[in-house]
């Protein structure tokens, strides 16, 4: 086990480590961070909620989702951050039930 750890530290330089075996270091490191990384991003996303995976910009690490409280429905309804066409940013919650009504298909959407 000694001539393997022996194997694995040498360097070119005698007592410190030379230019080259720096960058070589950091060659490898920077492999391993983008062979790992992408590994790394589908572990912390699975802790995420629907709503953050389709954030733009994404994060990195999962935050609380901000919820509002809407009539009709047992749960809390996530709320999204949306840019409008002029500039402005309003938080709507979204949900899957769409009724027909007079006016025509509506789906549930709050704004706030």
């Amino acid at each position: 086990m000694d001539r393997v750890f022996t194997f694995l530290t040498r360097t070119q330089g005698k007592r410190r480590p030379k230019l080259v075996d720096l960058l070589t270091y950091a060659y490898l490191l920077l492999g391993t961070v983008i062979m790992f990384g992408p590994v790394l991003w589908l572990v912390l996303s699975s802790f995420k909620t629907s709503a953050q995976l389709t954030e733009f910009p994404p994060r990195f690490l999962p935050y609380r989702q901000e919820t509002a409280v809407v009539t009709g429905y047992p749960q809390p309804l996530p709320l999204f951050n949306v840019v409008m066409n002029h500039g402005s940013v309003r938080k709507i919650t979204t949900s899957r039930d769409c009724r027909a009504s007079i006016f025509g298909l509506t789906c549930g959407t709050a704004w706030s």
